[in-house]
């Protein structure tokens, strides 16, 4: 469930197979894997309240993945 939260992207599903491909590729050429790994923060689900607590604060940025199990 997503509330207050822009969503903002491209939609590609629609695109054939090669178009794919080629902006995939074309993706990886420009994106600095290094840059990635410094927004990306790895959470267990126990943290999560926190880290959305601290988002809310807006002393949190970046792009949340949640392990769970």
């Amino acid at each position: 469930i997503l509330r207050n939260v822009t969503r903002a992207g491209i939609d590609s599903v629609m695109q054939p197979q090669p178009a794919r491909r080629a902006a995939w590729a074309a993706l990886a050429d420009e994106i600095d894997p290094q840059r990635l790994e410094g927004i990306a923060h790895d959470l267990r689900l126990e943290q999560v309240l926190d880290a959305a607590q601290a988002l809310m604060q807006g002393s949190w940025r970046g792009r949340g993945v949640v392990a769970i199990g």
